[in-house]
């Protein structure tokens, strides 16, 4: 699911679809590139990549050059779900649980020798957002945890 928004070409037919169901939220509209450079210090030119899934059940904005990824589904994402997703990806299954985002919220880091990389799962009342960053070059996958929080942040306030 999540990790295969994560490689949906820009280009793939799934983006710009236009037949969503009355209050739709796309995961483009949580967050801005303006709110990303301010989080994440890095300096966006280009709109992001709005990727979707036909039944609008899943959404996932790409900031390419931000190395930033906010997705929401429509469903909160069992445990189950979420393990696999973070296996398939090299993720440490280790939760490490994150305050003041949604109703609950974790976040998980590449396992060592991995890129590194956080991946930030929250509950945010029926649907479950995400937020998977790359950390500053040269940095560990923990330093990620600040970018990952404060766009989450941002996302679930406009989520509910």
């Amino acid at each position: 699911m999540i990790a295969m928004l994560w490689f949906i070409p820009a280009r793939s037919g799934l983006v710009g679809q236009s037949s969503a169901p009355r209050g739709y939220v796309h995961a483009c509209d949580l967050v801005s590139n303006a709110e990303v450079e301010r989080v994440t210090s890095r300096h966006l030119t280009d709109p992001p990549g709005r990727l979707g899934t036909v039944q609008h059940t899943e959404s996932a904005c790409d900031f390419w050059k931000a190395s930033t990824q906010v997705a929401l589904i429509s469903t909160p994402l069992p445990h189950k779900t979420v393990s696999r997703i973070m296996a398939g990806n090299g993720f440490d299954q280790t939760q490490h649980a994150v305050s003041g985002v949604g109703d609950s919220a974790s976040i998980y880091f590449t396992a060592k020798g991995k890129e590194p990389e956080g991946f930030l799962v929250a509950y945010v009342g029926s649907r479950t957002l995400t937020v998977r960053v790359k950390p500053n070059p040269g940095q560990p996958a923990e330093s990620a945890q600040p970018y990952a929080v404060g766009l989450a942040r941002i996302a679930a306030g406009r989520v509910r």
